[in-house]
């Protein structure tokens, strides 16, 4: 029952871990095409929500780990992102004050 379940959510596609190039161009940001659209967010969280009817442990640890497995490619490309923007703007705070 577990690997099936393992097995049917893989199935269900919900993105890739496709992230767009540093120093994109204006147009490869305008091209960009995200992997995790609105949909996935509803199947994660339809999934998490199905973990409260599910009574064997182990089995409540395997769906979990596989939505975990789902979501961490996005949780990466968001990381990244944030940690750019975040050095970007301290880089734009020390030329301000002329570090």
């Amino acid at each position: 029952m577990i690997c099936e379940q393992r097995q049917l959510s893989r199935s269900l596609n919900f993105g890739t871990s496709t992230r767009m190039p540093p120093k994109a161009s204006i147009a490869e940001v305008r091209a960009f095409v995200a992997p995790h659209g609105p949909g996935a967010f509803t199947k994660w969280r339809a999934a998490t929500d199905a973990l409260n009817a599910v009574e064997d442990k182990l089995e409540i640890f395997d769906r979990f780990a596989t939505i975990e497995d789902e979501f961490e490619p996005l949780e990466t490309m968001i990381d990244g992102s944030v940690s750019d923007i975040d050095r970007q703007i301290q880089h734009e705070i020390d030329v301000m004050r002329r570090k």
